[in-house]
């Protein structure tokens, strides 16, 4: 039986790295955003470390944005040397929340690093931006050593579904057709399926959904945009998006999702997930 795995359900929304990265480049994960969730995942996915019982000495943050996981992974394990690689040099690159953890840019399906480098490698709402999810976690596999950790959380499939819904309705009536814009990110059995595919062993991976709410459309547009987060495909409508579209867009968000308080809800599925690498034969 073939295995799918997320990088068959991709079709046709390949990313522009060139225009990812330079979108990452600009990204201000420190501002204090209302709505910015980072810290919360942040957080939980510290908490699932602290209950396996494990000692990394080398660890490795995978697509790290801020000193949030670096700095919960030094308390955890003070000896450890900790690791770290961004998908683009951002501006922040040289912040004291950086610079303790060597960090290096590259490309999350082809690692900088030498064979079974890793005990752990931890990498906190990256991993979907990877260009071939099932390669990025070959080459995790490739630079753990044997019996490593890989621990990670990846945006699931109904994220930004609001969002999504408004999108696909205005493309239909301008274009006659579904552009990607938004990334397509997988469901918890996909994930699955990609993560047996890799190699990796032991594989368990969980969700958790809920909602944020904004005063605004604008406030989501704005800060995905701080995040890094837009539409960096290679297809993509003709010419430049003008300024009716964003206003239909979020008119039609409120005129569909708007709350009886006013506010519009940003619906957020997040799958977590860890898996080992192979013990010695």
């Amino acid at each position: 039986m073939t295995i799918k795995t997320l990088d068959s359900f991709a079709k046709t929304a390949t990313l522009d790295q060139k225009r990812l990265r330079r979108a990452f480049a600009k990204q201000n994960p420190f501002a204090n955003n209302k709505g910015d969730f980072l810290p919360a995942i942040a957080e939980e996915l510290l908490s699932r470390l602290e209950i396996i019982r494990f000692s990394p000495q080398r660890i490795l943050n995978l697509g790290q944005r801020d000193g949030r996981i670096g700095e919960g992974l030094r308390s955890l394990f003070p000896q450890a040397q900790q690791f770290s690689m961004c998908i683009a040099p951002p501006p922040y690159a040289h912040s004291p929340q950086l610079s303790r953890c060597r960090p290096l840019c590259g490309d999350l399906s082809r690692l900088p690093y030498a064979n079974q480098s890793f005990d752990c490698i931890i990498s906190n709402l990256a991993l979907h931006w990877s260009p071939r999810l099932t390669t990025s976690l070959k080459e995790i596999r490739r630079v753990l050593r044997p019996d490593g950790l890989l621990l990670f959380s990846i945006m699931g499939f109904d994220t930004l579904q609001e969002l999504k819904i408004c999108q696909t309705h205005l493309d239909e009536i301008h274009y006659g057709k579904i552009w990607p814009r938004l990334l397509t990110y997988p469901t918890m059995h996909q994930l699955g399926d990609t993560m047996a595919n890799s190699g990796l062993i032991q594989g368990v991976a969980d969700r958790e959904c809920f909602k944020i709410y904004l005063n605004d459309p604008f406030e989501l547009l704005t800060q995905l945009k701080k995040m890094g987060t837009g539409n960096h495909h290679l297809d993509r409508p003709p010419g430049l998006t003008g300024k009716g579209y964003l206003k239909e867009l979020v008119h039609l968000y409120r005129q569909r999702f708007t709350q009886q308080n006013g506010q519009i809800p940003v619906t957020l599925e997040i799958l977590f997930g860890h898996a080992w690498s192979k013990p010695t034969p």
